[in-house]
């Protein structure tokens, strides 16, 4: 099986000849790649990498997430990390570049899902990543200092929309670990006490159960993102089909749901430790899986969160994730 995941337009090819793999850098890579970096700094280390990808056969991809997260922090100069986004999205933009324009980029998670499973794509999904794929250009084209209204505007939308898909994420997550609290769970996951309720919380997200349960979930609200109604007929097969093309998000949630109801010190909403992140981080993986290649150039992704390193290992396609340094290394990059 093999997931065409790249967008491109009618008649042109979607890489280029010789392309032996493709690569997706997570929002922290490019943070990290540019690290001590000023603009031109960060132009420049990113023009040596596109060279060096070029003679192993390498093709960068953007996710339209990495490029939302990045464009989050540059509605307010005094963000603390505007400069280090500004520069990582203009590395993303430089990296990703077409030359015969434009940013080349993977599906979102979302979008790739809907297509696998309905074939059919969300209704705003194509205009929202070509907007920011247009912000990304911009940026690079005309930064490091943005003067321009229009781009400024949609700077503030993207935002607020991030902040508010974050919000949106954290009351329904805080709503799932209550359920799962000793004082509800225990009616019906059994317990003698708190503690042990919570062992048998967290025996059930490593079952079969949880994992199809979560399908089914996951299911039912990417079809109401595709305007699509599924029959009790099409939902199992479905299922199956989810767990077996995008298994890493299951693991991952797994064990970050595990690990949360475990502990009973434990605060969703702690200010010192941004959870919303973890929404990112879950869209993320939808990159990763073994059956994701654009003709015969598998997919890599490259982060160096240690939580979707361990996710992708326990779905067993730990062959598709690599640190940046690895990766760096693999295809014998030297930065001076």
């Amino acid at each position: 099986m093999k997931i065409p995941s790249v967008e491109a337009k009618p008649g042109e090819a979607l890489i280029p000849s010789g392309t032996k793999r493709i690569i997706i850098f997570d929002t922290n890579a490019y943070r990290y790649f540019t690290t001590g970096c000023d603009w031109e700094a960060t132009k420049a280390k990113t023009a040596k990498l596109r060279e060096a990808e070029k003679a192993a056969g390498v093709m960068a991809l953007a996710n339209p997430f990495v490029i939302w997260e990045l464009v989050g922090h540059l509605a307010d100069q005094t963000d603390p990390h505007y400069t280090a986004c500004l520069n990582a999205l203009a590395s993303l933009a430089t990296h990703t570049w077409d030359d015969k324009g434009g940013l080349r980029r993977i599906e979102d998670g979302e979008t790739a899902v809907c297509r696998q499973l309905f074939q059919v794509k969300p209704p705003k999904a194509g205009q929202n990543t070509n907007n920011l794929s247009l912000l990304a250009a911009h940026v690079r084209d005309f930064g490091p200092v943005i003067t321009d209204q229009n781009a400024l505007t949609n700077f503030q939308v993207f935002a607020a929309k991030l902040a508010e898909y974050e919000a949106r994420w954290l009351a329904e997550m805080q709503t799932v670990l209550d359920t799962f609290s000793p004082g509800l769970a225990k009616a019906w996951i059994g317990g003698n006490s708190d503690q042990e309720t919570r062992k048998n919380v967290q025996k059930f997200f490593t079952s079969q159960q949880y994992m199809d349960l979560w399908a089914v979930a996951k299911i039912t609200s990417f079809a109401e993102v595709a305007g699509i109604k599924i029959s009790s007929d099409d939902l199992k097969p479905k299922v199956e089909l989810m767990k077996k093309v995008f298994p890493v998000p299951f693991h991952l949630m797994k064990t970050a749901l595990k690990n949360w109801t475990g502990s009973k010190d434990f605060i969703l909403s702690n200010p010192k430790r941004s959870r919303a992140n973890f929404v990112w981080d879950t869209a993320l993986c939808f990159s990763i899986g073994n059956h994701h290649q654009v003709g015969d150039a598998s997919i890599t992704f490259i982060t160096n969160d240690g939580a979707i390193k361990t996710a992708a290992t326990d779905a067993n396609c730990s062959a598709r994730v690599m640190t940046i340094d690895e990766y760096l290394t693999s295809i014998s990059f030297i930065a001076s």
